[in-house]
């Protein structure tokens, strides 16, 4: 029992250095600037669908404008004929044009409206990822440097761990990791007070007798493995 218990406490120590590391501020502000570049990216891209689709308003309503004003041009021709029998209606499609220029223009002023809010927020979008990107550089290089000022530390205590494993009892090993998975607290704990000593709930006294017979026990609640010091 004792040769896993020196595994255990090298294995703790060294996922308490990679737990360190892991979710230190410089990690968690860099996952923050990286997901607010995607954010970011994602914005940009929408934006850029807009003006993409406010382009082509404006560009059908230059067309629009061509087209009227052609219609304009060949009021303007019939106007010049006094005699000819189109002067009232000449006089309807001009008041009719003006109409649709009246609403052309309209649009026009609403699309630039819209233009210049895109490209103001455009600018804000580049403007906020510039600083994220700057604020990613920094973190990550703040970040690898508390990996690389631990690394030393860790490959000794890893190097321990792989030398220790060797005394240890292989079922108890196998036992370990298949228990120890994703947890960060010890799975090897001594009774105290006919209780476990991870979880604190009182042993039977059948568990009791088994442990004495067995030298450890697995704990029905918290499922960690109970040994008598």
């Amino acid at each position: 029992m004792k040769e896993i218990l020196i595994y255990q406490d090298l294995d703790m120590k060294i996922k308490k250095i990679e737990n360190e590391i892991a979710n230190s501020e410089a990690k968690q502000k860099a996952t923050e600037m990286q997901s607010l570049l995607r954010s970011l990216q994602e914005k940009l891209l929408k934006l850029e669908e807009q003006a993409k689709a406010i382009n082509e308003k404006f560009e059908k309503i230059e067309k629009n404008i061509n087209e009227e004003s052609l219609r304009v041009d060949q009021i303007q021709k019939k106007a010049t004929d006094k005699k000819s029998k189109f002067v009232d209606s000449v006089e309807e499609n001009a008041k009719s044009i003006q109409n649709v220029f009246s609403i052309i223009d309209k649009e026009a002023v609403n699309l630039q409206k819209k233009a210049e809010e895109i490209i103001k927020e455009l600018e804000n979008v580049m403007k906020n990822a510039k600083t994220a990107k700057k604020n990613l550089i920094f973190y990550r290089e703040q970040y690898d440097k508390l990996r690389e000022s631990r690394q030393k530390e860790l490959q000794e205590l890893k190097s321990k761990l792989l030398e220790q494993e060797k005394l240890v009892d292989k079922k108890l090993l196998i036992k370990y990791h298949s228990k120890q998975t994703g947890r960060t607290t010890k799975i090897f704990v001594p009774l105290k007070n006919g209780r476990c000593g991870g979880c604190q709930m009182e042993i039977a006294a059948t568990g009791l007798a088994k442990l004495d017979a067995n030298k450890f026990l697995e704990c029905e609640n918290c499922g960690r493995i109970i040994y008598v010091e």
